[in-house]
């Protein structure tokens, strides 16, 4: 389930998820929200609509019990490109626009042009260098170099979307970009 506005990008504003102690919710916090009608598109089927209303924390999820929610699709919305035309899933739409995901490698790359992050993975034998959106990671690097970052020492689960369609100087048509949503770090024991 994906809550969206009604907005250009029915992205969610921090305002809008607001906890009632006045905080954003965290990664993997369990949060009621009141909801309203679904609102599928025929790339993100799982949209609902946020309805007026306070947020409210319940718990903290067990990291320790992520491995239960890994979806586990063969590919990532049909092979290893970043983007998908939206013609095409007009014509054959996901059933799921949403995955958690265990990825067998990662690392994060910093654009010395531009400062984006891309989430360069491999997933079921698939290479992906998919854009970052988690804002936590973002923020964390900020103030960093440009270059490859690995994440030694940590499992690595990712939530990875498809994001609404948009037009890019080299795309021929609309396309959905696949985007890291979330990188979810969780420490090995030695």
């Amino acid at each position: 389930m994906r809550p969206i506005c009604l907005m250009e990008d029915s992205a969610v504003s921090e305002q809008r998820m607001g906890l009632q102690d006045g905080s954003i919710p965290g990664l993997l916090d369990i949060i009621d929200v009141p909801l309203g009608e679904p609102h599928p598109f025929s790339f993100q089927p799982e949209n609902y609509l946020i309805a007026d209303g306070n947020w409210r924390k319940i718990n903290v999820y067990n990291k320790s019990l992520i491995e239960s929610l890994v979806d586990n699709p063969p590919d990532l919305w049909g092979g290893s490109s970043d983007r998908i035309v939206t013609s095409s899933l007009r014509n054959n739409p996901p059933s799921s626009s949403l995955y958690l995901i265990k990825p067998s490698s990662f690392r994060i790359f910093k654009s010395k042009f531009d400062g984006k992050l891309t989430a360069c993975f491999e997933y079921n034998t698939f290479q992906y260098g998919l854009k970052v959106t988690d804002l936590k990671i973002e923020s964390e690097f900020e103030k960093s170099r440009s270059g490859n970052y690995v994440f030694e020492n940590e499992q690595i689960y990712l939530c990875v979307s498809l994001g609404v369609p948009f037009q890019g100087f080299t795309d021929a048509e609309p396309c959905c970009y696949k985007l890291v949503a979330s990188v979810i770090r969780i420490p090995l024991t030695i």
